[in-house]
C-alpha cells in the first residue's frame, strides 16, 4: 500500500466517521487488486461497514455509501452478505485480495474473511459467467463502431476483453480448489496491435479466443466434479452475521459481555 493509496483511504474513513458508522473491513479493489494496473489507474476502495446501534434499533435503512470524489463505495453488512451469497464477484472478490492490499480488517471483518468459504457455491456458476457475458456483449456492442487504437472507446473495449479473461480464469480457480485469489495478473493480450493508428475495428487476438475457449472448456469439465455445494450455507451466514451484529450491538452499548 502506497501513500497516495493510504491517503484516499483515510479521506473516505474520515467521511465514514462523521456519519457514525463502524468500518470493519476495506481492501483495494479493481485493477490494483488484479495486479492490472497501470500509471494512469483509479485507487478502487472498497469496505463493510456496521451501522450506528442506535440506527440499528431504530430500524433505519442504511445503505451503500459512494464517495462523490474517487472510486470508493462501501456496504452495510447486510447487504455484502447478500450480494456476497449470490455470487457477486465484484462484491465477494473483496474477501479474497491479497493481505498487502487490506486497508482495516477489524475482530469482526478478520471474522468474516476468515469464514469467507461460506459464501462460495455451485451458484458462482451462473453469476461469473453472467459477468462474463455481460461484458462480451457490452464488448461486441463496442465493435460495432471503428475506433482509433489508444482511444478511449478502444481502451474501454480492451478492460471488457480482459475482464471476461479474468473472471472465467477466477471461476476455474473456485470450481477446481475451492477457493480463489483476486491477485491476477497474468492476461492473454485481448486485441491484435494494429500496424498503424487508423480509426478501424479492434481485432480480436487468436491467442486471446484460445484462452476463453479453453478455460471454458475447463468450466465445464470442473463443474461435473465440482467440490461446492451447491447453495451457500445461508444458515450458517445468517449466524454468523447474528454474532457479529449481537456483539457489536452489546459492545456499543455498553452492556457487557455475553452471559
Amino acid at each position: 500500500m502506497n501513500f497516495k493509496e493510504q491517503a484516499e483511504f483515510e479521506r473516505a474513513k474520515a467521511v465514514l466517521d462523521d456519519l457514525d458508522v463502524h468500518l470493519i473491513y476495506s481492501c483495494l479493489a479493481g485493477s490494483k487488486a488484479y495486479g492490472r494496473s497501470s500509471t494512469d489507474s483509479d485507487t478502487d476502495i472498497r469496505g463493510i461497514f456496521l451501522p450506528a446501534a442506535a440506527d440499528v434499533l431504530l430500524q433505519k435503512d442504511i445503505g451503500t455509501i459512494r464517495l462523490k470524489d474517487g472510486d470508493v463505495e462501501f456496504h452495510p453488512i447486510a447487504k455484502f452478505f447478500k450480494l456476497a451469497a449470490n455470487g457477486n464477484p465484484n462484491v465477494l472478490e473483496w474477501l479474497f485480495v491479497r493481505e498487502d492490499h487490506l486497508f482495516k480488517m477489524d475482530c469482526y471483518g478478520q471474522k468474516i474473511r476468515e469464514n469467507r468459504s461460506l459464501f462460495l457455491s455451485q451458484k458462482l456458476f451462473s453469476s461469473f459467467f453472467g459477468y462474463a457475458n455481460g461484458s462480451w456483449k457490452t464488448l461486441s456492442k463496442l465493435f460495432e463502431t471503428p475506433m482509433k487504437p489508444g482511444s478511449e472507446a478502444w481502451n474501454k473495449a480492451r478492460k471488457h476483453a480482459m475482464h471476461i479473461e479474468r473472471l472465467l480464469a477466477q471461476l476455474v480457480q473456485i470450481l477446481e480448489t475451492g477457493s480463489f485469489c483476486a491477485w491476477n495478473p497474468d492476461y492473454t493480450e485481448p486485441f491484435v496491435t494494429p500496424e498503424n493508428s487508423e480509426i478501424q475495428k479492434p481485432i480480436l487476438n487468436p491467442d486471446y479466443t484460445c484462452s476463453l475457449s479453453s478455460l471454458q472448456k475447463r468450466i465445464e469439465q470442473a463443474k461435473t466434479a465440482a467440490i461446492l455445494p451447491e447453495k451457500p450455507d445461508y444458515k450458517a451466514l445468517d449466524q454468523l452475521r447474528l454474532e457479529i451484529m449481537q456483539d457489536w450491538l452489546r459492545t456499543s452499548l455498553n452492556l457487557g459481555p455475553k452471559n
